[in-house]
């Protein structure tokens, strides 16, 4: 991903030419930095840590969290960035039952969760997106952006249902009710 670049769009605030991934992510980490300044200044005046708390939906399991994030959310930005800024950064797990609590009790000041919870969060909190992770993957030896979301509805092999629409008035079982590719997609 390093040596892939993409073109900024001219504009009087903008510097034109190319921006690699690597130095785009870190234009986007340092956005994150001043945000989390601005939450420390907006905490309760008995605060004594810097401490930024990152709240990371699970959605795989705290493990696969720590392994996938952890070096971006708390090692990058407190060796890097928070020297610059006086701050340190933590990430914490949250699943889909913790992460609203978290952040109605104001544990977290940061949240890095999926878009169904994001709405979640900004109708009943008034949070509101710093950045936004567009994915990609790689087949064979070409990378393409994820611009899709899906979700699978499976039948019986000797059920009648064929089309959506048949599941009218029909029992339907899903994982969970708030995960976006769990359920949510299919409704």
């Amino acid at each position: 991903l390093a040596s892939t670049s993409i073109k900024m769009v001219s504009s009087p605030r903008l510097v034109v030419g190319a921006v690699s991934w690597k130095n785009l992510a870190k234009i986007l980490l340092y956005i994150i930095a001043l945000y989390a300044a601005d939450c420390i200044s907006d905490s309760e005046s008995t605060r004594t840590s810097n401490e930024v708390v990152i709240g990371g939906l699970g959605i795989q399991g705290e493990d696969t969290l720590f392994s996938q994030w952890n070096d971006t959310f708390s090692v990058y930005l407190s060796e890097v960035v928070g020297p610059k800024f006086g701050m340190t950064f933590k990430l914490v797990y949250l699943d889909f039952s913790t992460t609203y609590e978290a952040v109605e009790k104001r544990q977290v000041h940061m949240v890095f969760t999926n878009p169904s919870v994001y709405a979640c969060l900004e109708r009943e909190f008034g949070a509101s997106p710093i950045v936004s992770l567009r994915n990609r993957r790689k087949v064979g030896a070409v990378f393409h952006e994820l611009d899709h979301f899906y979700g699978t509805i499976f039948v019986r092999s000797n059920s009648s249902i064929t089309k959506i629409a048949e599941i009218e008035n029909k029992t339907v079982e899903a994982v969970s009710l708030i995960g976006l590719g769990a359920c949510q997609l299919q409704w």
